[in-house]
């Protein structure tokens, strides 16, 4: 993708976490361990969280990080709408979570 023109690739792995890759750098984000209930919105949900951090920087490991997590989070509650998280319980979840 790089080598047809896009400045920078993020690849959702699912249960693997996020790939990144720009000409600088590649990251590799593992995925957060949850029982996941529904997966219907976890997209959506990633790409916002991601939207909601990039907007004023570059991508780094602690963005994808937070992408990563809001979208775990989501998995783990039913519909979609009604599972994306506040930005309270993404830094809350960030705080409390080991990643495996």
């Amino acid at each position: 993708l790089l080598s047809l023109g896009a400045k920078e690739v993020i690849i959702t792995l699912g249960e693997k976490g996020i790939f990144y890759k720009n000409s600088r750098k590649s990251i590799l984000v593992p995925a957060f361990v949850v029982e996941a209930k529904d997966t219907v919105g976890a997209g959506d949900t990633f790409c916002g969280a991601l939207a909601v951090k990039y907007a004023d920087s570059e991508i780094t490991e602690d963005i994808l990080r937070f992408a990563c997590a809001a979208s775990a989070i989501a998995v783990t509650r039913h519909g979609a709408q009604t599972s994306v998280p506040t930005l309270d319980e993404v830094n809350s979840f960030l705080q409390e979570y080991i990643v495996c």
